[in-house]
């Protein structure tokens, strides 16, 4: 990604991201604690990072089928817009009944 933003932005951007993500793990450890429950050890980062062919670039988060952002998500996707001036895109699977991986052709 440093092709894409300078150094700069980026080390002030994880330094933040970090920041709040520790927070937000406390947050949540704290709540999991009340529910005797494991804390999520996910970054909040997104799934994917998109470039077109005409230079802009954007991140998507993929979800499936009753997934929900979790709580460092929140917090670190405004923080890319913010501070990367990059959209991040949900985009939610659906389960086709009866389909599997090898009734698709990959596009050429």
């Amino acid at each position: 990604m440093f092709e894409y933003f300078d150094r700069e932005q980026l080390e002030r951007f994880n330094g933040i991201a970090d920041r709040k993500k520790i927070e937000s793990d406390q947050k949540e450890i704290k709540a999991k604690r009340k529910k005797a429950k494991r804390p999520s050890r996910g970054g909040g980062d997104p799934d994917l990072f998109v470039i077109c062919g005409d230079g802009s670039r954007f991140f998507v988060e993929v979800k499936g089928e009753g997934d929900k952002l979790h709580a460092k998500q929140g917090v670190v996707f405004p923080l890319i817009r913010k501070m990367l001036g990059c959209e991040v895109w949900l985009a939610q699977l659906k389960v086709v009944a009866g389909a599997k991986p090898s009734d698709f052709e990959l596009p050429r």
